[in-house]
């Protein structure tokens, strides 16, 4: 479904979902992002977004060895 470019910043918050999400699916809890980004920087990675509205989104993990 992609994700606004003002939601954007918002993405990797604790609890926060996006407006489409919420009229998507009433459940959830929000946190899935922000658990994966924790992770991400614990192990000194990166995460990054590319989306697109109506088309859709993808995630990239860079993790080191």
């Amino acid at each position: 479904m992609g994700i606004k470019p003002d939601e954007m910043e918002n993405i990797f918050e604790e609890f926060y979902r996006t407006r489409k999400a919420r009229e998507i699916e009433k459940d959830g809890t929000g946190l899935g992002l922000s658990i994966v980004k924790r992770a991400v920087d614990r192990l000194n990675g990166e995460i990054s977004v590319y989306s697109e509205v109506d088309t859709g989104t993808s995630f990239h993990l860079l993790l080191p060895k």
